[in-house]
C-alpha cells in the first residue's frame, strides 16, 4: 500500500511540475501576418526569426529581429516571391536564412553585421532549402525536397555547395549535426547518419511515421519528432528506439529541442506547445488557440 501511495505521489508531482512549466507561455506580437518558420536567440534579449509567404496577402517572406527578448520585433529584410523556411544563427553578426522560389531554386540570404545589411547568395538552380544548420561562419549544411535526396554542404560561407547524398534512398526533409562530421538526416520515414561529413550515409532507423524533427543531445541520446503525435527516443546510438505516443494530440511534432537530458520542448501542428521534465517519459502541453 505504501509503495502504491508513493508511486501516486510521484506521478502527481510530475504532473504538477509539467503544469507549472507548460502554463508559462504567452503570445508575442510580430509586425507581419505570416507563419514563423524559423527562430533563434543567441541570448535572452537578441533573436532572429524568418516568416514565410504563407497564404493570402502580399507575396513576401520576411526576416525579423528583436533586441528586447521579443517584446518588440522589427523587419530587417524581405523577399518577394520566394519562401524562407529555415534559419541558422552563427553569432551576433552572422546569420543565414533560406528557402526556395517558385522555380525550386534556393533562396539563401546572409548577413555579416547582425542584419543591418542582408545579401542574397547565388545557389545552384536545382537546390532547395527545407532545413539548414551552420556549425560556424563558413561550414554548414542544407537539405531540400521535391526532387528526392538533396543534402549539401559548404565550407566557404555558402559560395559553393557540394552534394552529399551517397546512401540516401528517399526524399530528405530534416537534418541535425552534432559537429561537421557527425550528423543525421530524415528522409520520409527513414533516419540516416554520417560520421564522415556526408561522404557516406548509413540507414540508422526505419520508422512507422515520417521524420519531422531531429534532436540529439549527444551521439548516444537522441529524439525524433514524427507524424501522428509520435516521438522516438534512443539511448544507445540509434541501435534501438522507444516509441512515445502523445495521443490525443493528433499532429506532427515539427520541432524538438532538449536543454538537458531531462528537460525538452516540442512544437506541434495542432496548436500545442509540448514539454517534458523527465527525459520524455511524460509530456505536458499548453494549448494555443491561435496558430500551429
Amino acid at each position: 500500500m505504501k509503495k502504491i501511495t508513493l508511486i501516486l505521489l510521484l506521478t502527481l508531482q510530475t504532473l504538477l511540475t509539467l503544469q507549472t512549466v507548460f502554463s508559462q507561455w504567452f503570445q508575442q506580437i510580430v509586425p507581419v501576418s505570416k507563419p514563423i518558420t524559423g527562430i533563434k536567440f543567441i541570448d535572452s534579449l537578441r533573436g532572429w526569426a524568418c516568416a514565410d509567404i504563407g497564404t493570402g496577402g502580399a507575396n513576401y517572406s520576411y526576416i525579423l529581429h528583436t533586441t528586447n527578448g521579443g517584446t518588440n520585433w522589427f523587419l530587417q529584410d524581405s523577399s518577394f516571391g520566394a519562401s524562407l523556411l529555415a534559419l541558422s544563427v552563427v553569432d551576433n553578426n552572422i546569420i543565414y536564412t533560406g528557402g526556395f522560389d517558385g522555380a525550386a531554386t534556393a533562396n539563401l540570404h546572409k548577413t555579416t553585421n547582425g542584419g543591418l545589411n542582408w545579401f542574397i547568395i547565388p545557389t545552384p538552380t536545382n537546390m532547395s532549402i527545407l532545413d539548414m544548420q551552420f556549425l560556424n561562419k563558413d561550414s554548414g549544411w542544407t537539405c531540400g525536397g521535391g526532387v528526392g535526396a538533396d543534402v549539401r554542404t559548404t565550407t566557404n560561407g555558402g559560395l559553393n555547395w557540394t552534394v552529399r547524398t551517397n546512401g540516401i534512398a528517399s526524399q530528405t526533409q530534416r537534418l541535425f549535426f552534432l559537429n561537421y562530421n557527425t550528423g543525421f538526416v530524415g528522409a520520409n520515414n527513414n533516419l540516416y547518419k554520417t560520421t564522415n561529413a556526408g561522404v557516406n550515409w548509413v540507414l540508422l532507423a526505419n520508422f512507422v511515421r515520417d521524420v519531422k524533427s531531429i534532436f540529439f543531445f549527444n551521439e548516444t541520446t537522441g529524439w525524433i519528432g514524427a507524424t501522428i503525435s509520435t516521438l522516438y527516443k534512443t539511448t544507445n546510438n540509434g541501435l534501438n528506439w522507444d516509441t512515445v505516443s502523445l495521443q490525443p494530440i493528433f499532429g506532427s511534432i515539427t520541432d524538438i529541442k532538449f536543454l538537458s537530458q531531462n528537460k525538452g520542448y516540442g512544437g506541434n501542428r495542432t496548436l500545442r506547445i509540448l514539454v517534458t521534465t523527465n527525459s520524455g517519459l511524460d509530456w505536458g502541453y499548453q494549448t494555443n488557440t491561435t496558430a500551429s
